[in-house]
């Protein structure tokens, strides 16, 4: 079974790369564009300041409070850009925030993400380790290098700043969801699983995230030799989001896992 194992990861590995600009874009939307800065505030780290009046105590690095208006501006509208599918628009945004403020690390992530979206890895790379340069806090930074590297198939060197994701992302399930995806193109399957348990911790109701996890495991499954287990995830994945960007994908897995079976027999 290895032959196809390695068959089944290869296709998985190389058609999943589009969908995860639209899961950084989310991640930055609902987890790390936090730019509110009210009395009372205090210092908690040598790079990070506490908004002791906000409830949930949101945490702002001095990157963030050292940015001037009119480029924190830009990158908002960049990111809404982005958002709604204008990519021209977000580049032009994007310059104009680092016209004003080179060291905006929010600004040189979005670059990242741009360059990315662009399938430019080198340049992806260099802006979002100037992002993690100016801003150490920024875990989205983090997050989108160890996607670059994954895309490369630098499986093992992403485990590093995928690592440093999760220490500034603990409720992300995308930043385990890539740590499980690396986990695998190193063929360490059971700490695969352990991450994509992890990421399900904190997906919630989220189909497309559900689906998505549930195909990784399908994958771990079968480079366990368990066709059974690989069966039944892939046939969540193809469940839990019919029509999502893991669906086919599954569908897939699932025919070369019954061609396999049939020949096994």
């Amino acid at each position: 079974m290895n032959q196809e194992d390695r068959s089944i990861w290869s296709y998985g590995r190389n058609l999943t790369r589009e969908t995860r600009i639209s899961w950084f874009l989310r991640v930055l939307l609902v987890l790390l564009l936090v730019w509110i800065v009210e009395p009372g505030l205090s210092q908690v780290s040598s790079n990070q300041i506490v908004d002791q009046n906000s409830p949930s105590r949101y945490v702002v690095s001095k990157n963030q409070l050292l940015t001037p208006e009119k480029a924190l501006k830009a990158t908002y509208r960049a990111r809404e850009d982005l958002l709604h599918g204008k990519q021209e628009s977000a580049r032009k945004e994007i310059q104009r925030a680092l016209d004003i403020s080179p060291h905006c690390a929010l600004a040189l992530n979005l670059l990242g993400i741009v360059s990315y979206q662009d399938k430019d890895d080198a340049e992806a790379a260099r802006a979002f380790q100037r992002s993690i340069d100016e801003d150490p806090t920024f875990g989205a930074a983090y997050l989108g290098l160890g996607t670059v590297l994954i895309s490369q198939g630098r499986f093992r060197e992403a485990l590093i700043p995928l690592d440093r994701a999760v220490s500034q992302l603990p409720d992300s399930w995308l930043t385990h969801f890539q740590i499980a995806f690396a986990h695998l193109g190193l063929r360490e399957s059971v700490s695969g699983l352990k991450e994509i348990g992890n990421a399900e911790r904190f997906a919630g109701n989220d189909e497309e995230a559900r689906s998505g996890l549930a195909y990784l495991r399908g994958l771990a499954y079968l480079q366990l030799n368990n066709a059974v287990a690989a069966r039944e995830s892939l046939q969540q994945a193809v469940g839990s989001s019919s029509n999502g960007a893991y669906a086919p994908l599954a569908r897939k897995s699932l025919e070369q896992l019954n061609l396999f079976v049939e020949k096994s027999q």
